[in-house]
């Protein structure tokens, strides 16, 4: 049973979905998270600095 829904998932996947499409959005998806991620540690520390001069 669960090989049959691998399977259908699988078909379903080739069928709909372009891998590398998904692949270079979701690697932009990390970059973006990443760099956000950085900008808000950037400017909480910025915000130390400043408070604590």
């Amino acid at each position: 049973m669960d090989d049959k829904k691998n399977e259908w998932r699988e078909t379903v996947w080739q069928e709909t979905m372009a891998r590398g499409e998904h692949e270079s959005t979701y690697s932009l998806f990390l970059g973006l998270t990443k760099w956000a991620a950085i900008a808000c540690a950037a400017i909480l520390l910025f915000l130390l600095v400043v408070v604590y001069q």
